[in-house]
């Protein structure tokens, strides 16, 4: 499992902190945010099961031309690996995926993973870091694997 450095993050948290104290009577609440987003994003999270979730983000096209439409955020859903199980953790979109496992622009294994499944296992010669696409008929997701 590939770790964020904890030195960094301790650099950031005690730098913010410095500039908190410094000019905490201007900017008291966009600090704070701003220390906790930069500190949670490189939380790893984990189920009490010790299932390592994935972090995921949406892909958006970025081909079109002109403004973008205006939409609500979309809901990403929650999944997780234990050895070689990839589980749902959470999704409420009720969706299909076609999931890609990739290394570099290699898809390395695909398959389809149905919303009524709540786990599915794929190869064990997997091993190290891959890339991973969810797609659905509407968005992408992507995120990094990491298997041991």
């Amino acid at each position: 499992m590939k770790v964020f450095n904890s030195f960094f993050l301790w650099y950031i948290y005690f730098f913010l902190l410095l500039l908190y104290k410094k000019y905490r009577k201007i900017m008291k609440k966009k600090l704070l945010i701003l220390m906790i987003s930069l500190i949670v994003q490189y939380v790893p999270i984990h189920a009490s099961n010790g299932i390592e979730s994935i972090n995921l983000r949406p892909i958006y096209d970025e081909s079109r031309i002109g403004t973008p439409i205006k939409r609500t955020p979309t809901y990403v859903p929650l999944i997780g690996i234990d050895g070689h199980t990839l589980i749902r953790l959470q999704d409420a979109t009720n969706q299909t995926f076609l999931v890609e496992i990739l290394q570099g622009e290699e898809v390395v294994y695909s398959f389809t993973w149905d919303f009524q499944t709540p786990s599915i296992m794929f190869q064990t010669d997997l091993k190290g870091e891959y890339s991973i696409i969810l797609s659905s008929a509407s968005i992408k997701y992507i995120g990094t694997l990491y298997i041991e």
